[in-house]
């Protein structure tokens, strides 16, 4: 019997579309419009990305689409997340939320960011989440008229349930599946005042530092940001020769160096 992540990957490897892969799999989308009145003018955060990681960010500098920033350093961000830590960058922008841990968002093809309801993360942040996505999945299964048993009668989850009925649709369909969840989403998070957005940043707590390894940087999504100053990484080992000369041969060779283990220490 397959575990539900190899369920999602093989999903994805055969779609390819990542907003559908996050629908599945109980993430809530926390795109800029969503959060308008959250927004704040923030200055002096924080992005690590590689190389190639810094050339795409320049592209997305003063456009309305999140990436993830922080102010409060840790071991691990120093090391890098999704990609490897050869640059730092220094922005002014505007956030459209703050987290005081970091909350493991996913971003999609149009670079909107995504909380997850299962893996690695805060318990409490992900019940939250996949409470709201059960119920927006269950109106996407009233609204579409998505059969919830298998041919042999067999009642689904309502993940795969969904999952094998739009599997094949047209591209029109998976559009408009995409629309409603979107529009259903946005509703959902603003109802009442916003209060489900306020119970999602109240779920991530404060976390003390860690005396070891550390891991307990925040989580800031950054848009329509600014980049002030660019500094490239060194870790204190081999790699850092290398990494310079691949930074030279980007058009970085001027850019200043910063040691990773400072970045454990932003405050």
């Amino acid at each position: 019997m397959k575990t539900f992540k190899e369920f999602l990957n093989e999903f994805a490897n055969k779609t390819g579309e990542k907003e559908l892969e996050f629908i599945i799999a109980g993430m809530l989308p926390l795109s800029p419009s969503i959060l308008k009145d959250f927004e704040k003018d923030v200055k002096g955060v924080y992005h690590v990305t590689s190389i190639e990681g810094f050339k795409k960010l320049l592209k997305l500098e003063g456009r309305r689409i999140d990436i993830s920033t922080f102010s409060r350093g840790s071991d691990l961000i120093s090391k890098g997340l999704l990609e490897e830590a050869e640059i730092l960058v220094t922005l002014d922008g505007k956030s459209s939320i703050q987290f005081d841990a970091d909350v493991h968002s996913g971003v999609d093809r149009n670079g909107v960011r995504w909380l997850r309801s299962n893996g690695s993360g805060i318990e409490k942040l992900k019940n939250i989440i996949f409470s709201i996505t059960l119920d927006l999945q269950d109106q996407l299964v009233r609204w579409f008229d998505i059969p919830k048993k298998n041919e042999e009668g067999r009642r689904l989850p309502t993940h795969i349930a969904i999952s094998n009925w739009i599997f094949d649709k047209p591209g029109n369909v998976k559009k408009e599946f995409i629309k409603i969840f979107m529009l259903r989403a946005k509703k959902a998070l603003l109802a009442s005042g916003a209060a489900r957005i306020k119970q999602i940043i109240d779920a991530v707590p404060l976390e003390e530092p860690d005396k070891g390894f550390s891991i307990n940087h925040n989580e800031i999504l950054l848009h329509n940001f600014k980049i002030k100053d660019s500094k490239i990484i060194l870790q204190g080992n081999k790699s850092d020769e290398n990494l310079m000369k691949r930074a030279k041969k980007a058009g970085m060779g001027k850019f200043k160096t910063i040691n990773a283990r400072e970045i454990r220490n932003f405050k």
